[in-house]
């Protein structure tokens, strides 16, 4: 993981984007399809309205062949986390050459938490924008905004020097203590992907994506944990983000705080 980690630095809002075995199969079907898929929402949760780009704003400008700017998350049920500090997981189509830098910010109640810079990765795709340990931890119970800016090129004007611009992508997120049931699923987990199961079943949707995605960060090319993750990430009935579930994973960032 450590060559996909980035300590970085460099500054923010407009979109809201985002088995291992036949027991996880059982456990994890979802809709009407009953296909097998290591996420759940809540039973309370409706039928999730499509996510795009239509939030956007700025000069940042789509990139032909590759879906626009997002964050993976998109529905108002997939905002649950049991991490102080969790990773924001997020699709950026810009190479650093388009867009070299970003912004992270946390809020709670329009009150300013926490900013940081962070340079982006090489190449385009999806990215985690973790929550340092510079940051407030998150408190059980209670609602965040977070805010993730991201600093492009955009096109020279009447100048021969190109002109910043700027997309940004935004969620919800609320932390909540784990459950008893949880704890005994996680102490039984052996594998990865029963872990990643069992964050599927209490819904946890940051937890969920969060493991898979390091999973899928530290065995490359293993075709199963593809699937697992294109197979959420397009179904209908949970959050409907399929341009962007078969984007390739480029790793994790640490913004630099300044704030």
């Amino acid at each position: 993981m450590s060559a996909r980690l980035l300590h970085a630095h460099s500054t923010h809002p407009a979109h809201s984007l985002v088995a291992d075995s036949q027991a996880i199969q059982g456990a994890m079907a979802i809709g009407s399809q009953n296909k097998s898929a290591p996420y759940t929402p809540p039973p309370e949760a409706g039928t999730p309205e499509p996510t795009g780009a239509t939030g956007s704003r700025g000069g940042c400008v789509d990139i032909p062949d590759r879906p626009p700017l997002a964050a993976l998350v998109g529905q108002p049920h997939l905002m649950l986390t049991t991490s102080d500090r969790p990773i924001f997981w997020i699709y950026v189509p810009y190479s650093t050459a388009e867009a070299p830098s970003g912004v992270l910010s946390l809020q709670q109640g329009g009150d300013a938490l926490y900013e940081g810079e962070f340079s982006l990765m090489s190449t385009p795709g999806v990215v985690g924008i973790r929550l340092p340990e510079t940051a407030p931890s998150l408190v059980a119970g209670q609602e965040y905004d977070w805010f993730i800016d991201i600093h492009c090129v955009a096109a020279a004007g009447h100048s021969s020097e190109p002109e910043s611009a700027l997309g940004s992508v935004d969620g919800l997120v609320q932390r909540v203590n784990p459950s008893d049931a949880l704890v005994n699923d996680l102490s039984a987990a052996q594998t990865g992907l029963e872990r990643v199961a069992a964050y599927g079943r209490h819904h946890l949707w940051y937890d969920w994506v969060t493991e898979l995605a390091q999973l899928r960060l530290t065995t490359e090319d293993n075709a199963e944990l593809k699937m697992i993750w294109m197979d959420v990430l397009s179904d209908e009935e949970t959050v409907l983000l399929e341009p962007w579930s078969s984007e390739p994973l480029t790793g994790e960032i640490i913004p630099r705080s300044w704030r």
